[in-house]
C-alpha cells in the first residue's frame, strides 16, 4: 500500500532591510516579522528579529541606514498562504526610563 505523501517545494528569501526616511526623528531601530498561513513552515532563518539603532548621517539628514540582512526559508505543499513581511520602526526614548 502507497503512502500518499504531499509534495513540498521551498521558498528561500535572501535580502536586506536597507534604511527609511524620517525627518523628524533620530536613533531608529526596525523589528520585522514574518506572517504567513497555516500550510506554510519556517525550515531555517528567524522569524522575526530587531535591527542595531542608527542615527541620522551628515551627508544625507532624513535618511536612516540599517543595511539589516533578511535570510529565513520555508516550506509548503501550497502557493496560497504565502508570507508577508510587516515590519516597524521604533524611536530609543519610548523605552527608556529618565
Amino acid at each position: 500500500m502507497a503512502i500518499n505523501n504531499p509534495s513540498v517545494f521551498l521558498l528561500m528569501i535572501n535580502g536586506q532591510i536597507e534604511g527609511a526616511n524620517f525627518p523628524e526623528y533620530d536613533d531608529l531601530y526596525c523589528k520585522y516579522c514574518f506572517v504567513y498561513g497555516h500550510d506554510w513552515a519556517p525550515t531555517s532563518g528567524l522569524e522575526e528579529g530587531i535591527s542595531q539603532i542608527t542615527s541620522k548621517g551628515r551627508d544625507s539628514p532624513q535618511r536612516m541606514i540599517w543595511n539589516f540582512p533578511l535570510e529565513i526559508t520555508f516550506k509548503s505543499t501550497n502557493p496560497l498562504g504565502c508570507e508577508t513581511h510587516p515590519h516597524t520602526s521604533y524611536h530609543t526614548t519610548h523605552f527608556m526610563m529618565p
